[in-house]
């Protein structure tokens, strides 16, 4: 009766191990600024931003559905500061906080992370 007792309460164990391992945190993954990023403007004007692994981006601005104009810029990450650089300005234009995750604000615009697709969507 005691090995019985003490091979449930093994078996118990395990599984409770396995669930905290199945359960971890995913934080890494979302910490990285790289991907497209979309805002909506108070004007109704979509501002997108797609940050490159290797730390070049672009701008895009929108105005109903038609791209108006782009920028390039290079940018860089301090701890969660986050840096662009317009390429023709050559100074650090703006900075923001990014906490990691699907979203970062900035001037008032929450900024959402686009799910990439694929021609088989």
């Amino acid at each position: 009766m005691v090995k019985i007792k003490n091979l449930i309460v093994s078996i118990l164990m395990l599984v409770i191990v396995m669930l905290f391992i199945g359960c971890g945190s995913n934080d890494d993954k979302n910490m990285s600024i790289v991907g497209t990023w979309e805002g909506t403007t108070t004007q109704g004007w979509i501002i997108e931003y797609v940050f490159k692994d290797n730390n070049e981006g672009i701008e895009t601005l929108y105005i109903n559905g038609n791209a108006l104009d782009s920028y390039d810029f290079i940018w860089s990450q301090d701890g969660n500061t986050i840096s662009v650089n317009y390429v023709e300005e050559g100074s650090t234009d703006f900075s923001f906080t990014f906490k990691g995750g699907d979203k970062f604000t900035r001037n008032d615009v929450t900024y959402n992370r686009k799910k990439a697709t694929t021609d088989n969507d």
